[in-house]
């Protein structure tokens, strides 16, 4: 897991991987994580690592938002 503090735009970026995401103790550590920056006025967003593809993911994604 690797937390990020982004103080000027106060959010916080977790990242996990496939295993952690799957871990529920891994997701019940992220409670008192959400619930401690919420009290301080922060947005919490958590990223998991997929299972696709990343570079033709990432391809149809730029092509979808270039026709759009």
């Amino acid at each position: 897991m690797r937390t990020i503090i982004h103080l000027d735009k106060k959010y916080v970026s977790i990242w996990l991987t496939r295993l952690e995401a799957q871990d529920e103790k891994v997701c019940e550590s992220l409670k008192p994580i959400f619930r401690d920056f919420k009290k301080q006025g922060y947005q919490v967003v958590v990223f998991e690592s997929g299972t696709g593809e990343l570079v033709e993911l990432t391809k149809c994604l730029l092509e979808y938002n270039a026709m759009h």
